[in-house]
């Protein structure tokens, strides 16, 4: 899994590409971990995601409660259908 991140201000984007599951979830989670302090709006864009297991939901879950505890928001955007299943289903 790649991760590409811009920072503005109090805003953070990341882009994912690749498989996000239990062996690429820790790095998306270091991201969480180090780089939300300060963040008031964190968008994760999922255009070039091609597979998501329970693993990445935590990590994303866990980007949602740190971002509410913030009282930030957080936007998950352009995610494809085989994804989009996978949150339906969970």
């Amino acid at each position: 899994m790649e991760i590409i991140k811009e920072r503005q201000w109090d805003s953070l984007t990341l882009w994912l590409s690749g498989r996000l599951d239990a062996g690429t979830s820790p790095k998306l989670q270091e991201v969480v971990t180090k780089e939300l302090d300060g963040v008031k709006l964190l968008t994760v864009d999922l255009a070039e995601l091609e597979y998501i297991t329970s693993a990445g939901l935590r990590v994303l879950l866990c980007a949602k409660r740190k971002m509410d505890t913030a009282e930030g928001s957080i936007v998950v955007k352009n995610v494809n259908k085989v994804i989009r299943e996978v949150f339906k289903i969970t």
